[in-house]
């Protein structure tokens, strides 16, 4: 199948597709599921976003204090991309400090002790509760960490 659509259409599609599949094999959505897409719909209502060239973004980030990536979690080619961006960064001489979602504040201890070897990844998923509170496919992420 050919699509002549811009990638935001044809990106709004593959999700659709993507969920109508889940719900087939899950189920309907149980509330909290509900709840947190109607605050995400809502909140992308006012947002809107520029499309960058790969440069002009690299460009910009090297300059700021704070640049924001984001990331479609069970998407594997989205965290390929962004270890990308961050090899491009070192190029530049650049070692942007990361913010993830997935590991709080108060897991600093075993982020910091994985990311310098000195805890094994299963001790480390473990230590901060990663399937419980994230569950996403961490072969995708480990490449963040170890870049």
């Amino acid at each position: 199948m050919h699509y002549q659509t811009s990638g935001y259409r044809f990106t709004r599609y593959l999700l659709t597709s993507i969920k109508r599949r889940l719900r087939e094999v899950l189920g309907p959505e149980d509330e909290e599921i509900q709840d947190y897409y109607m605050r995400y719909k809502r909140e992308l209502r006012s947002a809107r976003a520029t499309p960058a060239k790969r440069e002009e973004f690299l460009s910009h980030a090297v300059r700021r204090w704070v640049t924001l990536v984001g990331d479609f979690h069970t998407l594997e080619h989205a965290q390929k991309s962004y270890v990308g961006l961050l090899q491009d960064l070192a190029l530049r001489r650049t070692r942007p400090i990361l913010a993830l979602e997935m590991a709080h504040a108060n897991q600093d201890v075993p982020l910091a002790r994985f990311v310098r070897g000195g805890l094994e990844e299963a001790d480390f998923l473990e230590n901060i509760r990663y399937f419980q509170n994230w569950g996403f496919n961490f072969h995708h992420y480990r490449p963040i960490f170890d870049h």
